[in-house]
């Protein structure tokens, strides 16, 4: 869960975010996947480690959703398909109706949640860009986005003297 400035839970200081603890769980086997199932960009590959079964797979990524709120899952160690999914912001436009891409919608997204965190407490952060999603559609016609983006934190800057500090990492999310 994405934590605010006062420790508590971001749903704690922004109630109309919803922050739902959807466990991961699998929808397919390797090989057994829908003709028009969306294929992971990052996947493990078949001969490659770790070597894990489905059942494990599966336990590994409910560990993985629990300890991060679905904004850190490392694909790389799965070949099952799973209700989570990483988002490749310049190939999926599924979610997005154009001409938005799918990485502007990311970026909109980012920016919207970025101006309403600094108008509720107070901050001048600026967007900087964003580094990675993932996400899971939702049984009611809509996705829950994990996005993770960069910020530069003006007040920083302004008291370090410099333009702008790029190491500042903020994690907000939006649920769309």
């Amino acid at each position: 869960m994405a934590i605010s400035d006062s420790g508590g839970a971001m749903s704690d200081d922004l109630p109309e975010w919803t922050i739902m603890e959807i466990p991961a769980y699998l929808k397919h086997l390797p090989g057994s996947e829908p003709v028009d199932a969306y294929i992971l960009y990052i996947r493990r590959g078949e001969n490659e480690e770790p070597n894990l079964s489905p059942e494990e797979e599966e336990q590994l990524i409910k560990e993985q959703v629990f300890e991060s709120d679905g904004f850190d899952i490392d694909f790389k160690q799965f070949r099952c398909l799973f209700n989570y999914l990483p988002l490749n912001f310049d190939d999926n436009n599924e979610y997005v109706m154009e001409p938005e891409t799918t990485r502007e919608l990311m970026e909109r997204l980012s920016r919207k949640s970025l101006e309403r965190y600094n108008e509720r407490k107070d901050t001048k952060y600026e967007f900087g860009k964003a580094i990675k999603a993932n996400f899971y559609p939702t049984w009611a016609a809509s996705v829950m986005y994990f996005i993770t983006f960069e910020v530069h934190s003006i007040e920083t800057a302004e008291k370090e003297g410099v333009k702008t500090d790029r190491g500042a990492i903020e994690r907000l999310i939006y649920h769309w």
